[in-house]
């Protein structure tokens, strides 16, 4: 039933050509990707590297995909092992921008990025040889090491969709 009112609704606002008396038209509705089973619903889906489920009630949720947990995990990690406790402001932006974008599905996320942040707005940032601290007591390392557990977390105990938009 879903899928034939689906094909119904496409129909209704991309007509097929010969409805519209267009010749040599294609109609909207491939057959070789109906036969192929692209038409699928499927209760869980990547999008943007991150895996969202239908289910219903408390299975509604979105999580990460481990391969990019993977990813970002180990930028995070190859920053945290420099020897001398610097990186460069290059890196803590792309290291921003990875937890950024991560903490669209982990919500308490986004209260680790202010030390982040500042280091990004400090004096010099506009360089690309300027330099951001990251020693032992550092504020940024604290910051990164718990959006590394962060993103441990989030592959086995995706957020559910309310966390992220709350209901009406």
């Amino acid at each position: 039933w879903f899928s034939r009112a689906t094909m119904h609704a496409i129909h209704a606002i991309f007509p097929p050509p010969e409805v519209l008396n267009h010749e040599g038209g294609k109609d909207s509705v491939s057959e070789k990707k109906l036969h192929k089973g692209d038409a699928l619903f499927k209760q869980t889906e990547e999008l943007l590297g991150f895996e969202m489920c239908g289910a219903a009630g408390t299975g509604r949720t979105v999580g990460m995909r481990e391969q990019k947990k993977k990813r970002y995990s180990e930028k995070i990690e190859q920053a945290l092992a420099q020897p001398r406790g610097y990186v460069t402001i290059k890196t803590i932006q792309g290291l921003r921008g990875k937890l950024g974008f991560a903490s669209n599905c982990i919500p308490c996320m986004r209260g680790i990025m202010t030390p982040i942040n500042r280091a990004m707005s400090g004096t010099g940032a506009t360089s690309d040889r300027a330099q951001v601290g990251i020693g032992k007591g550092s504020d940024v390392r604290a910051a990164l090491q718990t959006g590394l557990q962060l993103l441990q977390l989030m592959v086995g105990q995706p957020s559910h969709i309310t966390e992220i938009i709350p209901p009406d």
